[in-house]
């Protein structure tokens, strides 16, 4: 579900407030200067799309359930990440990849060196542009 968002600058930064219609409404910093969102909005250009789409919908939007490059996206993978592993179980408030206590065990998540070489080939069949950068987590 795509949800509408109102973009908004408060006391010199940007934020972003949204409603779900489960959740409700949530605010967000979106980003910490005002200026350099200034500065990176002059950059903001819409893309030809996903020539090569490596996920095919039957719905206009299943993010983000269905991850990966489809035909809502506007612009190549700028980065990519590959995860590599779910056993990670520190839980840093910082990570955007931590797993939740008493989730270890669910089950585990381990591609094979033959997976993560058909990962790298799907980021590289992307087009109009290939895919350049990839992060690996996990």
């Amino acid at each position: 579900m795509i949800l509408d968002a109102e973009v908004f600058e408060r006391d010199g930064k940007v934020f972003m407030t949204k409603t779900c219609p489960t959740h409700g409404e949530c605010e967000e910093l979106y980003f910490g200067s005002y200026d350099m969102y200034k500065k990176f909005s002059t950059f903001w250009v819409d893309g030809k799309g996903a020539h090569a789409p490596n996920v095919m919908m039957e719905d206009k939007c299943s993010c983000p359930n269905n991850c990966g490059l489809c035909s809502n996206h506007l612009s190549h993978s700028g980065l990519a990440n590959m995860i590599v592993t779910n056993r990670c179980d520190l839980t840093c408030w910082y990570c955007f990849f931590y797993v939740k206590k008493g989730l270890e065990g669910a089950y585990m998540y381990e591609p094979s060196q033959d997976q993560v070489r058909a990962m790298m080939k799907t980021l590289k069949a992307e087009r109009p542009i290939p895919g350049n950068s990839m992060q690996i987590t996990g």
